[in-house]
């Protein structure tokens, strides 16, 4: 655990998995209450780790609380545990109430069968092989987890604040990564704790399986608002190192989804002919995600998604042709 501003406390929990980037837990230390943002996946030793940074700043639970920057695994992992202990909740109410995005789908098998699967054109039907596989693997996946999601926060909104140790944060709009996700400005200071908006070299997954949501478009235009309004902030990330030089991320990662856009769009113009979600991201992303195996089943369902994320947009600026039957969505590019 690090002090890396005045009363701000880092402690960076890693994990197994390649796939899960490190955690950055945050808690601001107050004379009175206290506050951490967010928690971590529901592993053991993140448990602990987590635990040992409350105690050795000598913070009681019941005088914590707890900002939950956006409702993914990773984030929420123990909310509820910790609200056993007494902590106080925080979190904008859109995170619990629009479940929209991948992750979230996958808390209900009913659910990710169909709108992570189905929707994208991977049925039984057509593709009975990676079919069966991916569900034993989901399936695998729900039960090693055992993440207890449902929780009551107290509703948080853009425009309030919240105050501790020296710092008043009011809470901002950084919808994108998810479609509620919000972030704490401390003006003064020039600090942004970013959640997963801007996470250093590394593209934030934007994805969904559900239509017109416009996650992208909310993603970009968030990337415009960080420029012209925190781009002399220093930011604190939920993953990987701090960010000094904001405006450089925010081109970074608009560049690779425009980038990502032109290359579906490119599939798209090449194959002139109707195409599912899945069908596209695999030829945009090679044949090797093909989900197969346990290793690769997150993954590649994320790479389908974020494909979707950008079809949507392309069908949005009318770049692309969308149709739906039997609740598989078919896209083609438009010709006119």
């Amino acid at each position: 655990m690090k002090e890396i501003f005045p009363n701000i406390f880092r402690k960076i929990v890693e994990f197994e998995d390649k796939h899960a980037l490190p955690r950055n837990l945050y808690i601001i230390k107050g004379k009175d209450r206290s506050l951490m943002i967010d928690t971590t996946y529901r592993y053991e030793h993140a448990w602990i780790e987590m635990n040992r940074m409350v105690q050795e700043l000598s913070i009681d639970y019941k005088k914590l609380d707890l900002f939950i920057t956006h409702n993914h695994p990773d984030h929420v992992g123990y909310v509820y545990d910790l609200q056993q202990l007494g902590v106080q909740v925080y979190m904008n109410p859109v995170e619990a109430e629009l479940k929209t995005d991948i992750l979230q789908c996958y808390l209900s098998k009913d659910t990710y069968e169909y709108v992570n699967l189905h929707s994208m054109g991977l049925t039984k039907e057509r593709y009975p092989e990676d079919y069966d596989e991916i569900v034993m693997n989901l399936s695998r996946k729900l039960v090693e987890r055992e993440e207890p999601y449902t929780f009551k926060c107290n509703p948080i909104y853009p425009g309030d604040t919240l105050s501790y140790g020296g710092y008043d944060f009011t809470v901002v709009n950084l919808s994108g990564h998810t479609i509620g996700q919000c972030g704490l400005y401390e003006e003064k200071k020039k600090l942004l704790f970013s959640g997963d908006q801007l996470v250093l070299d590394t593209v934030p997954i934007v994805m969904s399986q559900k239509r017109n949501l416009h996650l992208l478009a909310m993603y970009f235009q968030s990337m415009e608002e960080i420029n012209d309004l925190y781009r002399d902030c220093t930011v604190l990330p939920c993953h990987n190192e701090i960010i000094y030089e904001p405006a450089l991320e925010t081109k970074r990662i608009t560049e690779s989804y425009l980038a990502q856009c032109q290359a579906t769009y490119d599939v798209l113009k090449e194959t002139d002919e109707w195409m599912v979600t899945r069908d596209i991201g695999v030829k945009v992303f090679g044949g090797r995600y093909m989900a197969r195996n346990y290793d690769k089943v997150t993954f590649c369902t994320h790479i389908w998604s974020k494909t979707f994320a950008c079809l949507e947009y392309m069908y949005d600026l009318g770049n692309v042709q969308r149709i739906e039957e039997d609740g598989i969505i078919y896209w083609r590019w438009n010709k006119e």
